[in-house]
């Protein structure tokens, strides 16, 4: 009963507190349409921090696809890099490789291009066999790079010595 009174409520004032409590006592009693509800009405509200839960009912329900739709639009809508990271990473593991490389493209072109989308994009395009793509976005990056970057640094110094650039592979490996 008190999963339909807050319900209830939260359909006449929408807050994150009620979003919430609805979420967690749906999810607690594996009333996964109506987490999904109020799931959703946290991305309506520019709210993806629970995006993780909203993906993992979908993925349960065996609907990841809904997940991915609905967070692409929300994080156009608002405009959002954590967003459109989550969207990537989604189609990613549901084998939409190239939905995934047309969302990095479009981060990168909205966002600018950081050492983690990087770094992602590599390995995206490392999975492709276009290594040479993957060394060329590594290296867009590095200037931006600081010593905590170690996967960066690990993935540019490994591309950078196959492909014989020894000045590049040198300062990679002075990073680590």
């Amino acid at each position: 009963g008190a999963l339909q009174a807050y319900k209830r409520l939260l359909s006449i004032e929408n807050t994150p507190e009620l979003r919430r409590k609805v979420a967690g006592l749906a999810v607690g009693s594996k009333d996964f349409e109506t987490a999904l509800y109020a799931l959703e009405l946290d991305l309506a509200a520019d709210n993806l921090e629970k995006a993780d839960d909203l993906i993992y009912i979908y993925e349960q329900l065996g609907r990841p696809e809904k997940a991915a739709e609905l967070i692409e639009k929300y994080s156009f809508r608002f405009n959002s890099r954590q967003g459109y990271a989550k969207s990537i990473e989604l189609l990613t593991n549901m084998g939409e490789i190239q939905q995934a490389e047309s969302r990095y493209k479009t981060s990168i072109g909205k966002f600018g291009l950081s050492t983690g989308t990087a770094h992602g994009y590599a390995e995206l395009l490392s999975a492709k066999q276009d290594l040479r793509g993957a060394l060329d976005i590594l290296k867009k990056a590095e200037s931006k790079a600081g010593p905590g970057d170690s996967e960066f640094w690990n993935m540019l110094g490994d591309l950078s010595w196959y492909f014989g650039d020894i000045a590049t592979g040198v300062k990679a490996a002075q990073f680590l």
